[in-house]
């Protein structure tokens, strides 16, 4: 823990001396790496969340006051993680309700009197805090990324761990940073674009702010126009959001056809792979050399089929065809038979899976058998509902007899339990559509909640 000299400028930039900053009336200015300030930081963002998602009523008045409700219904900002965390964060700190409290304020004044009064003094300069666009100026392994405010040049230090493995140096972050000792956090996960959006995102918000000025507003700073403008930002941001939909068009349509056609080609036998098809080399440990050279004419643009020029999914098809990532024996079994199912899971399911479809059944596998501890009357039951679900979230034909036939048990036993795993994965898809900033990490389990959001089924019952 580093404690700063008397008259050392501030850590947070400003360039006064700490006592007149935010060492103010003798407090010490804590490096972010102090352990204790860390994980109360983290407590209070988890507290934060869970507070804004108790009442539901707020969310959809929120929601409706919003220029969020000006570009998508509700439905839609629940499905899209991104959108649903720049909306909480708007919420948290922008959404005014009795009185012009924001639920930041009522929040920390339940909180008052449960916390050191150190904490409460850093918390209340989260109140201060506003939204702006950032450029990534260098990215610090295991503890953060150091940003510049594209707008008024300010540098700030953010604290994260575990940078995104595609943030890149010069991309653009729109984020919230809220004050933690010497350095930032950020209450969920910020949008991050490429660098390309910076130009035209400056010019845009600095045409609002030279207008607004015209018509008579003023405003001495960009933190200040920032503060009382931010549905600037917001609104730039949906509209993007919204031209992005329209480019789509088919609804993700076309995606999920253009993944069928990859599988297929996938289980197409091939002359130069000894008349093996790629998936049956991706089970095969022994022959992982061969479609190692595989991948690379995949890479080089060697094959094109049905009009598909394969070289532009290979990332895809790469994790089609991984190694597992996890298998069976890596997993955490409370019961043997829970075990025992799972090695039949995957056994059964190399008959027409692809390596990644089986490690997200054991995923699956795992988070249901230890939430809902279900009974095992006859083994492979449960396996089988697992396997027709994924099988039918994917695009297969395979129906309930089919599947019940490989597993040796009957369509009305998986037609049974695959209802009550479709109403689990219910269940758990409106947790992570609230919650994907502190879901747990690893993420095996967000695979299933990705097919289910995607397939034809509806979400909620």
């Amino acid at each position: 823990m580093r404690e700063q000299e008397r008259l050392e400028p501030c850590f947070c930039g400003s360039g006064r001396p700490r006592t007149e900053c935010c060492g103010f009336r003798g407090n010490r200015v804590l490096d972010f790496t102090d352990i204790k300030l860390g994980r109360e930081i983290k407590e209070i963002r988890k507290d934060l969340y869970e507070f804004l998602l108790y009442d539901l009523k707020v969310l959809e008045e929120g929601f409706a006051e919003s220029v969020f409700s000006e570009y998508m219904d509700y439905q839609e900002l629940v499905s899209d993680h991104e959108y649903l965390e720049l909306f909480l964060d708007w919420l948290a700190f922008g959404f005014k309700m009795e009185k012009g409290k924001t639920p930041f304020s009522r929040f920390l004044e339940e909180k008052k009197s449960s916390i050191r009064p150190g904490l409460y003094q850093e918390l209340l300069r989260w109140k201060k805090s506003f939204l702006s666009a950032h450029r990534v100026k260098d990215i610090l392994p295991g503890r953060g990324i150091i940003l510049e405010d594209i707008f008024s040049r300010d540098t700030n230090w953010l604290s994260l761990s575990h940078p995104s493995e595609v943030l890149e140096v010069g991309d653009v972050m729109i984020a919230r940073l809220l004050a933690a000792g010497n350095w930032n956090v950020t209450f969920l996960d910020p949008l991050v674009f490429p660098d390309l959006v910076e130009e035209p995102l400056f010019q845009d918000i600095s045409g609002m702010r030279e207008r607004m000025v015209g018509w008579g507003y003023s405003y001495k700073s960009w933190a200040e126009f920032l503060r009382h403008q931010e549905e600037i930002i917001l609104t730039i941001l949906c509209a993007c959001f919204a031209e992005s939909q329209r480019e789509e068009g088919n609804g993700g349509e076309l995606d999920w056809a253009i993944g069928l056609e990859i599988r297929e080609f996938l289980n197409q036998p091939r002359s130069d792979l000894g008349y093996n098809s790629p998936r049956e080399l991706s089970l095969s440990k022994e022959r992982r050399g061969t479609l190692d050279l595989f991948f690379s004419r995949v890479e080089r643009g060697d094959y094109d089929w049905q009009r598909i020029n394969f070289s532009e999914f290979s990332e895809e098809i790469k994790t089609l065809l991984g190694a597992s990532k996890a298998s069976e024996q890596d997993l955490t079994w409370e019961e043997e038979k829970y075990f025992a199912e799972a090695c039949l899971l995957a056994r059964r399911m190399a008959r027409c899976h692809f390596p990644k479809d089986i490690e997200t059944a054991l995923f699956f596998w795992e988070a249901y058998s230890f939430h809902k501890k279900p009974g095992l009357r006859k083994q492979g039951s449960w396996a089988a509902a697992i396997d027709y679900l994924i099988s039918h979230f994917i695009g297969y034909g395979e129906t309930q007899k089919d599947v019940a036939r490989a597993y040796g048990v009957s369509p009305g036993s998986v037609a049974n339990k695959q209802e009550l795993l479709a109403e689990f994965l219910a269940e758990e898809y409106k947790k992570v559509s609230f919650s994907s900033g502190f879901k747990p990490e690893g993420g095996g389990f967000s695979d299933i909640l990705l097919l289910f959001g995607q397939s034809f089924q509806p979400p909620f019952k």
